[in-house]
């Protein structure tokens, strides 16, 4: 056999050739990953790089390397699509960021993506119920959950429920939001079922049913092992008792929450936001007394900006109470902030 000779400089080339092509495949490798999808697990965990399917409640089913699998969806919290339109992966960033209106646009956009796979309909219409509700518009998000929700069988069938019924809520559509939540509650949907007994206790408790209100956050205690529910479940209760005008038994239900450790953030939020309500409701004018609340709402808008709900009244209650203590250049900034940021609440309706 003829061996070859190469020159210097032709070995110099093919070496940096090589070099360049060596840099290049982490490149293409991480651009392929990028369109595998990722299932992530109830408690967090994930599984990377796989390629789902078929998604329903029963079973989702996934290829992982060359080994075709099943997982029962009870397991599964979310699962995050690699190759999607790129409106709609636009759409997740903007959602991720809090920019809700600018991920409605994006996920509307993706609903009309050409050669679309089918569960793109399904997450952007999830997705676009979601941007409303946050942002919110909750009973504009009323079309796109029931679109969502369409699939009885569909992974995310029971979270469009909870979604839907809270849009219905938020409408004041308050049997058609029960029935939808109780579709949960009476089914076997592991992870969901607590939160739609807690997004059925505030349902009862903004129609003023203290006693339905409570047996559906004891539900949410009773049907979990997650903490997080269980510790919001205890919110709910002590909203109960706020209801009730049982201020002193309130602040301690929501002391004893901000106590724990790994408290979700809207959770802590409604948390201190109860105490602001008790703190105001029991100060009758007396100064020291509003003041604890004012320091309470602050909380929630120096620490827990954007939780739903908590925010808005925050911003509202405190700008009321800078108004009332004088200090009016500060009661306009939260006002502004009431009204550029929470628009459709009912709180910037009412500053």
């Amino acid at each position: 056999m003829t061996r070859i000779q190469l020159s210097a400089g032709l070995k110099r080339t093919l070496t940096f050739s090589a070099l360049c092509f060596s840099l290049l495949m982490p490149s293409l490798a991480e651009a392929k990953n990028k369109e595998k999808d990722t299932i992530i697990l109830v408690g967090g965990k994930s599984i990377e790089d796989v390629l789902v399917n078929s998604e329903t409640f029963a079973e989702v089913k996934y290829r992982q390397g060359s080994t075709n699998k099943t997982m029962d969806g009870k397991k599964i919290l979310e699962i995050i699509h690699g190759k999607a339109p790129r409106a709609f992966k636009a759409g997740d960033g903007q959602r991720k960021g809090a920019q809700y209106a600018k991920a409605i646009n994006y996920y509307k956009k993706s609903l009309s993506t050409p050669k679309a796979k089918p569960w793109v309909k399904v997450y952007a219409n999830f997705y676009i119920g979601e941007c409303y509700r946050l942002s919110g518009k909750g009973s504009e998000g009323v079309p796109f959950y029931k679109a969502a929700s369409a699939d009885k069988d569909h992974l995310l069938y029971p979270r469009a429920l909870i979604g839907l019924a809270q849009s219905l809520a938020a409408k004041r559509s308050w049997s058609d939001a029960t029935s939808q939540l109780k579709k949960v509650t009476g089914g076997s949907y592991g992870i969901w079922r607590p939160r739609a007994d807690y997004a059925l206790g505030q349902i009862f408790l903004s129609q003023g049913k203290m006693s339905e209100a409570r047996r559906a956050f004891a539900a949410v205690k009773n049907n979990t092992d997650d903490r997080n529910m269980a510790v919001a479940g205890m919110v709910g209760e002590g909203q109960t008792y706020v209801a009730q005008k049982n201020y002193s038994r309130a602040i301690k239900f929501f002391r004893d929450i901000l106590s724990k450790s790994d408290v979700p953030r809207e959770v802590m939020a409604g948390a201190w936001a109860g105490i602001g309500d008790c703190e105001l409701a029991q100060a009758s004018g007396d100064k020291k007394g509003e003041r604890r609340a004012l320091l309470a709402y602050l909380t929630v808008i120096v620490e827990f900006a954007g939780a739903p709900d908590a925010y808005p009244r925050a911003l509202f209650q405190g700008a009321k109470l800078y108004k009332k203590f004088g200090l009016t250049d500060q009661a306009k900034a939260l006002t502004r902030e009431l009204k550029s940021r929470c628009p459709s609440s009912k709180y910037a309706k009412e500053s």
